[in-house]
């Protein structure tokens, strides 16, 4: 895309990504064309992994039991033809397309039996909005992080 033109008028809040040459139209109807160095960083909404319980039966007698694992809701899992992945947000504020292994599936969330840790940063309903390697800039709603993710996964 480098070195590809895109017209931006003010306040018509277009995107563009590093690399493009803007061109913008001035008053005096003269024109410049400077090269976009730095991105405005991408508002994003995340949630911590929390522990859920799945059930498991244990196939040589049958027994029911419950375990605790880490969740995501599954509004925030992706899949592309190497598998499942979330985009989490590194210490540098950058979102990073992270590989997960997915379990059961319960109440709108997701199990990740690998892949994340407790304090990871996973940005919810991000394809689409961001991409790997973009800069973002973290929206947290604490009321929101998996207390609504049933109600996110029927939508």
């Amino acid at each position: 895309m480098k070195g590809s033109r895109a017209m931006w008028f003010f306040g018509t809040g277009a995107i563009v990504k590093i690399g493009i040459v803007v061109a913008m139209a001035l008053a005096a109807k003269s024109a410049v064309e400077p090269a976009l160095e730095r991105a405005l960083p991408v508002a994003v909404s995340v949630v911590s992994p929390l522990p859920a319980s799945f059930e498991r039966i244990d196939p040589g007698n049958g027994n029911r039991y419950e375990i605790w694992a880490l969740a995501v809701p599954e509004s925030s899992v992706h899949h592309d033809q190497r598998g499942a992945f979330v985009y989490a947000v590194d210490a540098d504020g950058v979102a990073r397309a992270t590989r997960i292994d997915t379990g059961d599936r319960r109440d709108g969330l997701v199990e990740v039996p690998w892949g994340l840790s407790f304090d990871a940063h996973v940005i919810d309903r991000a394809r689409g909005a961001v991409n790997d390697g973009e800069l973002v800039r973290v929206e947290t709603n604490p009321a929101n992080q998996l207390a609504n993710a049933s109600d996110r996964s029927e939508s």
